[in-house]
């Protein structure tokens, strides 16, 4: 069992390493975002991406997990390079589709979001990182299932130097604002399609299987749907706050989200990556369910530790880095820290689903979902504003996470410890609120307490938590016999 999950988390290591690589310009270019977008603009960018990633669910098919899942259906090499590459050709043809049924109604569509059509050409550039990034997802598919995780790291790197030379050369030099933003986005991505779908073609071949497709799309049609639902849920309350508030705060919402998850780029994401073909390799294990119960164990109480480090120091963070109007931004991101936080566990708690091959109840549950959150947003948008699309999002996630789960157990039960999780979850919030007494302009008092804070937060776990203090000692056990 041991060797099952250092090999999970081996790989969740390396991809933890690509993540980090892949993400960071993101806020290695904050300051220069903030210096020289207006928080409206940074607003824009932001519907933007979100109008973009719906589309992209919609035409990707959810065929990205569907090519994870069809290619350990087989065992001769073959038929998993067919997998591979069928899907590759379906997705190619459906992205190029939807991207250019947009482009011809790009015109009214930036009249539809921002009242000008000055923004046609950048929802253009959007369209085509979208085609490059769903089809390159096919080719990380593959990499996972091989696990080829130190090419990613690799292509991370790769991609983090193009894109902060010329976001810095496009935005500063040439001031070219959001187009330039986009623009160094769309040589990132076409720099990462040319290398992982070249590697890809190399070992697989280019073979297509139209008797394939049925198959796959009878597995990944109600997950798009159910995808196509859960982005315009997660996206929702952007276009709300729109309407009901200003682009200024879809702005700030924005700049809280992007730190929000930079939890899901240190720690959700890295560890689906390897838990996505980890959890299908097990099956055959009569100890499955007790390896997918710890995983998710350890994979919330690591969440925590970093929502708890990211919440208490971002508002020295901004107020290093954020220009004055953006800086008000940190006091939204600890709750939808929490609501990442509950997403991971909902991502591990599917597994019923996905083994059953049910997926028709995802599309169910992100129907509630949206519904849920659009509430939510009605109810509390209006009084709370920020603070109130940030607790619908909280919201929803849970009500998603406890559906999820229902459905999953009566497929797969897996005995997850939910007391010991939510225990975790709950000294993490206890730390954050004891610090919100610090002062975090005066970093000579407030970087030494809240590093003591988080000492407390660890202290605080390892004497409520046996199973994570077992890890722990037997960690540091294995550091001593390599040392000696």
């Amino acid at each position: 069992m041991l060797e099952d999950l250092k090999r999970l988390f081996r790989h969740g290591g390396i991809y933890l390493i690509g993540n980090i690589l892949n993400r960071v310009g993101a806020f290695l270019l904050l300051p220069l975002y903030t210096q020289y977008l207006a928080l409206a603009e940074y607003g824009v960018l932001e519907i933007l991406y979100t109008t973009v990633a719906v589309v992209s669910v919609l035409c990707a098919a959810g065929l990205s997990h569907t090519t994870l899942r069809f290619y350990f259906d087989y065992k001769d090499e073959k038929d998993r390079h067919a997998v591979v590459t069928t899907n590759l050709i379906v997705i190619l043809a459906l992205g190029i589709s939807g991207a250019i049924l947009i482009h011809l109604a790009s015109g009214p569509l930036s009249e539809l979001l921002f009242n000008t059509s000055a923004y046609r050409h950048a929802l253009d550039i959007c369209l085509a990182i979208m085609v490059l990034e769903m089809s390159t997802e096919i080719g990380f598919a593959y990499l996972r299932a091989r696990e080829k995780s130190l090419l990613f790291v690799w292509l991370s790197f790769a991609r983090l130097l193009l894109q902060l030379g010329l976001s810095i050369y496009l935005v500063a030099v040439q001031d070219m604002g959001i187009h330039g933003v986009l623009l160094a986005n769309l040589a990132s991505a076409a720099l990462g399609w040319l290398a992982v779908i070249g590697y890809t073609l190399a070992h697989c071949g280019l073979t297509f299987r139209r008797n394939m497709v049925p198959a796959m799309l009878r597995y990944s049609l109600p997950m798009a749907a159910g995808g196509l639902l859960g982005a315009i849920s997660t996206n929702v309350d952007r276009f709300m706050m729109k309407e009901m508030l200003s682009l200024e705060a879809v702005g700030l919402y924005a700049l809280a989200m992007k730190f929000a998850l930079l939890l899901t780029f240190l720690v959700s994401e890295p560890f689906f990556r390897a838990y996505g073909p980890f959890r299908f390799s097990i099956l055959d294990k009569p100890n499955a369910g007790e390896l997918q119960a710890l995983a998710v164990r350890y994979l919330v109480a690591a969440a925590s530790f970093v929502a708890l480090g990211i919440a208490l120091f971002m508002p020295e963070v901004l107020f290093l880095m954020a220009g004055a109007a953006y800086q008000s931004a940190y006091l939204y991101v600890p709750v939808l820290l929490m609501a990442v936080v509950v997403g991971a566990a909902s991502y591990c708690f599917e597994t019923g689903i996905l083994v059953k091959k049910k997926t028709k109840y995802l599309l169910h549950i992100s129907l509630a979902t949206l519904a849920a959150k659009i509430a939510l947003n009605l109810a509390l948008i209006p009084t709370l504003q920020v603070h109130g699309a940030a607790l619908a999002y909280l919201g929803a996630s849970l009500f998603q996470a406890a559906l999820v789960n229902h459905f999953s157990q009566r497929l797969f039960p897996v005995s997850y410890p939910y007391a010991a999780m939510m225990r975790v979850v709950l000294i993490a919030a206890a730390v954050y609120l004891a610090s919100m007494w610090i002062d975090y302009r005066n970093w000579f008092i407030s970087i030494p307490a809240k590093l003591a804070l988080v000492a407390v937060f660890v202290a605080l776990l390892l004497a409520a938590d046996n199973e994570i203090r077992q890890l722990l000692k037997r960690g540091i056990q294995r550091l001593r016999k390599r040392d000696a």
